[in-house]
């Protein structure tokens, strides 16, 4: 009978059951236990410890290669632990899992399929996929077959689906962290946002104009929203409020005011609604919100922003900036269902003074496309939404901006505001 890489897995995790190690192996795949980093590398040091004492295994799986493998398939995440762990640094955004043959990935923006990389079989990727749920600080059975609460120790984000919900077995959606906490100096030097752009965002965030930064998935909206929060005013008191970590605000800048509030943590869990208390019992300057998902923390948001916190803002999905106010509407609406239409739509334009667009060129390059003014068209009874500044990129990738000067309507509300002067805007003038 051949010995293959599939008889020398059977033996390991068989060998890692043996009462030496068992303690460790059911640790080690506990990642919430307090002990499973040191659990992890005493399995790591038997699979090690196995392959030079056993006899009779081949020469060929004799290596480093072969028992780091063995210890991702057993104790990690199997065929795509290489993936999460240094995705990041290769330009990997998102790994995709459907099923155990089905494996592709999202790298400098475009998708492309592993063929050669793949589950044993469902049951395999049954038992990763409960190794990754350890994280999450809710079952899957509590989400009727589906949860979005699973972060990774690299801090990669996984939504998982599984049969009926889905066609396949399983599907897992990873979202690669990237724990470079770029500056809004290297996304000017890299061309991700223009000079111009820079200095007009620096501009009217310490003016406290509210921003809703929008784009497409992945595109980098709280990585270029997260670039600015440093350049807000010393004396501000900064609360931030997210699902997952993202802004990191007190790394990037020990010296902030900053107050960091997140959502899920397990059995300490807060929902929207409890978060948005600390906007009103803490004398905060802004509040920031992470990606605007669920009806309860759009709503919340739009709040804060007509009540006092000036200068605020948060993320959303969008494609552009219309639908972006069309979609935080409905969100709204959903909050307060008895609420006119036309009213819930009213004061989402009025709340946001600006929407920087973030986008992502066909060749995967991300970028701020546009910064647009937001105001309501009492005339018209709909959202005004006029550019400030152009961008886009040519047949060669090369910027092509446009600056069209800041509208009249958001002068005059950052001066009724008392948070800008009028001749503060004289170098901004046409």
């Amino acid at each position: 009978m051949e010995y293959t890489y599939s008889t020398l897995f059977q033996e390991v995790s068989e060998y890692l059951t043996r009462p030496e190690y068992n303690i460790s192996y059911t640790k080690a795949l506990d990642y919430k236990d307090v002990d499973a980093l040191e659990a992890q590398e005493t399995c790591r040091t038997a699979i090690q410890h196995y392959l030079s004492k056993t006899k009779g295994i081949p020469q060929q799986f004799l290596n480093a290669e072969t028992a780091e493998k063995l210890y991702n398939d057993i104790i990690a995440w199997g065929p795509i632990t290489s993936f999460i762990l240094n995705g990041a640094k290769e330009g990997i955004s998102e790994i995709r899992v459907y099923g155990p043959n089905d494996i592709s990935l999202q790298q400098h923006g475009q998708w492309r399929r592993l063929d050669n990389i793949a589950f044993y079989s469902s049951e395999y990727l049954e038992r990763v996929k409960e190794r990754i749920l350890t994280y999450s600080d809710i079952g899957m059975s509590d989400m009727n077959g589906f949860t979005d609460r699973a972060r990774l120790p690299n801090g990669s984000r996984v939504a998982i689906a599984q049969y009926p919900n889905v066609g396949a077995s399983c599907y897992m959606s990873i979202r690669i962290y990237n724990e470079t906490l770029f500056s809004s100096d290297q996304l000017v030097v890299s061309d991700s946002i223009s000079k111009r752009q820079d200095k007009l965002i620096k501009f009217l965030m310490s003016a406290r104009a509210n921003s809703a930064w929008l784009g497409p998935m992945t595109s980098g909206k709280t990585t270029s929203l997260a670039a600015y929060l440093p350049h807000l005013p010393a004396h501000w008191h900064i609360l931030t409020i997210e699902d997952v970590p993202e802004f990191f605000l007190k790394r990037r800048n020990p010296s902030s005011i900053v107050s960091e509030i997140y959502i899920h943590n397990g059995e300490f869990a807060l929902t929207w609604e409890e978060a948005a208390a600390f906007t009103l019992r803490t004398a905060a300057t802004v509040v920031f919100w992470g990606e605007l998902r669920h009806t309860s923390s759009a709503y919340r948001a739009i709040e804060n922003m007509t009540t006092g916190h000036r200068g605020s803002g948060f993320t959303g999905h969008a494609g552009s900036a219309e639908e972006g106010i069309q979609n935080l509407s409905n969100r709204y609406q959903e909050a307060v269902p008895t609420l006119d239409t036309e009213i819930v739509l009213q004061r989402v334009s009025n709340a946001i003074d600006i929407i920087p667009m973030i986008r992502i060129s066909p060749t995967g390059k991300r970028y701020m496309s546009d910064i647009s003014a937001v105001t309501w068209d009492k005339k018209l009874k709909e959202p005004k939404i006029l550019p400030i500044i152009t961008r886009r990129l040519d047949r060669d990738g090369t910027p092509v901006e446009t600056y069209h000067g800041i509208p009249g309507f958001l002068k005059e509300k950052l001066v009724n505001w008392n948070s800008v002067f009028e001749e503060d805007f004289k170098e901004w003038e046409i």
